[in-house]
């Protein structure tokens, strides 16, 4: 949209040549990566027809427009092909894919045609519930946003405190509806010729307003987390700095920031490794652990290991049971709030526990390593560290 877009009459002619054009001409003029999806996506697609068609060729009745599986056969095909290839069936070259397939003679047989159309069924199924889903978040959203406005209403200097408490519901889900209201709003005002900047409407104000005062927010969540594992990295003894991670994360970290500690962690760690996969990230980390020769002073060697032992003591099955054992207990005691991990549900039914704050004081940091070393793992740094093997 803008005063520079063509008309729906232009457009519309527009699209009529570009359905004329062969898509495989269309595909040549893509960039080669682009190109490369297209192709694996198409790959995928025949498959899907593929196995499609064959239990159309074995049961006439089956993959009837509008009818539900009549067979096992049908609804196993069905999981199998359509419930599996979904990233497909809802990419943007959907259509162009459906186009090449009948270009290039894919559709030719009454089985392949019903194929066919059971899957441009299911897509605009999916379609349809995607829209749903969509409708029902943003409206989620929007409440979040009307919560905060109505705050900033009464009191402009309270706002902050109410960030404060919904910290948890301002994810990143609703970072990035933030990001996409703000860029809608955005686009406009400017397409009614105005500079977005200099001539802001009063919802783009508030929407950015809301958008700093969270990234602010957000910005002191990370730093929190980034001070409890640097100083889980203090000890020399890799498992000392193992151990001493556990103890922050079981007297520090709230449940519902598990989470977010974790993907700080990945973050660091995947920083030494060009934004590795989690799989490459062990794969180094076991390399460098194995290594008798590797510096255990280097901070790449530790923050490696970080990632590793995170991975190791946070794994998505150990979060997900710590976050619903959190929230059952906080719906037990009636709403109030749970504490860090060890504490979660220690305090008196209506009692609200309030959380330790993250170690920040030379004296808090020197009594954390000092409990690690306590324990027996090996000290910091002495050469008869037992358990560096584990």
């Amino acid at each position: 949209a803008g005063p520079d877009a063509p008309s729906p009459a232009v457009a519309s002619a527009a699209a009529t040549r570009l359905a004329k054009i062969p898509v495989s001409d269309l595909v040549k003029s893509w960039p080669a990566a682009q190109r490369e999806v297209f192709v694996q996506e198409l790959k995928s697609l025949k498959g899907v027809m593929g196995g499609l068609a064959e239990v159309a060729e074995a049961d006439d009745d089956a993959l009837q427009p509008g009818d539900a599986p009549t067979s096992e056969m049908e609804q196993q095909a069905l999981v199998q092909t359509l419930d599996a290839n979904r990233a497909v069936l809802l990419s943007d070259n959907y259509p162009l894919l459906v186009r090449s397939l009948i270009e290039g003679g894919g559709i030719q047989t009454e089985a392949e045609r019903r194929a066919l159309a059971k899957v441009n069924e299911y897509a605009l199924a999916m379609v349809e519930q995607l829209q749903e889903l969509a409708r029902v978040a943003e409206q989620q959203q929007l409440e979040k946003i009307a919560r905060l406005c109505r705050t900033a209403q009464e009191d402009m200097t309270k706002l902050p405190d109410e960030v404060r408490k919904m910290r948890s519901l301002l994810d990143a889900e609703f970072i990035a509806f933030l990001r996409y209201a703000i860029e809608k709003e955005a686009a406009d005002v400017a397409s009614k010729g105005l500079d977005p900047e200099r001539e802001p409407t009063e919802w783009l104000q508030v929407l950015n307003v809301i958008r700093k005062g969270v990234l602010a927010e957000k910005a002191v969540d990370v730093q929190n987390d980034v001070d409890v594992l640097q100083i889980s990295m203090l000890p020399n003894s890799p498992s000392a700095r193992k151990h001493l991670l556990g103890r922050l994360i079981e007297d520090r970290v709230l449940p519902e920031d598990l989470p977010r500690l974790r993907q700080t962690a990945m973050n660091m760690a995947g920083n030494f490794e060009m934004q590795a996969t989690e799989a490459q990230l062990i794969s180094a980390a076991k390399a460098i652990k194995a290594d008798a020769e590797t510096d255990p002073d280097d901070l790449s060697t530790r923050v490696l290991q970080l990632g590793l032992d995170v991975i190791e003591l946070l794994p998505d099955e150990r979060i997900n049971a710590i976050l619903e054992s959190s929230q059952n207990k906080l719906l037990g005691e009636g709403g109030h709030g749970a504490g860090g991990l060890a504490k979660a549900g220690a305090a008196g039914a209506g009692t609200p526990y309030v959380p330790a704050k993250p170690v920040t004081s030379t004296e808090a940091l020197i009594a954390q390593i000092e409990e690690a070393q306590e324990d027996d793992y090996g000290g910091f740094g002495g050469p008869e560290d037992a358990d560096d093997d584990e």
